[in-house]
């Protein structure tokens, strides 16, 4: 029985010894871990501020994009208007031209008209 006890003994303090290593081993996993998870909120931190500067460098990008396309829509307003402008200058020039043009061509045709009229009547 002696033997059988200290059989029992030695199975019990082989696996005491196992349990214990297990134990150790389960420790240094859970510092491990610890320290994983302490690195972990560190860099989470990191992405959050790198995260806050990106979304502020996108409202300053949104707000830029904005006040420029304004800008070119003032301009392009102010182009448009400033071409319609040159557009009725150009036509209401055009058009002053053209009836300049046709008053000559009428007051010369009724002069030829007059002239034609002189000689037929035998004036010289």
């Amino acid at each position: 029985q002696t033997e059988q006890l200290n059989g029992q003994l030695n199975r019990l303090a082989s696996k005491e010894a196992g349990l214990r290593s297990k134990l150790e081993m389960e420790k240094a996993n859970t510092e491990l871990f610890r320290d994983q998870i302490v690195k972990l909120r560190e860099e989470n931190d990191k992405l959050k501020q790198e995260t806050n500067f990106l979304n502020n460098e996108i409202v300053s990008l949104r707000f830029a994009y904005d006040k420029r396309i304004e800008g070119l829509t003032g301009t392009l307003g102010t182009e448009r208007d400033r071409y319609r402008a040159e557009r009725t200058d150009w036509l209401d020039s055009l058009i002053g031209e053209r009836y300049d043009l046709l008053n000559h061509i009428e007051t010369s045709h009724k002069k030829m008209k007059r002239a034609e009229k002189k000689r037929g009547d035998g004036s010289p």
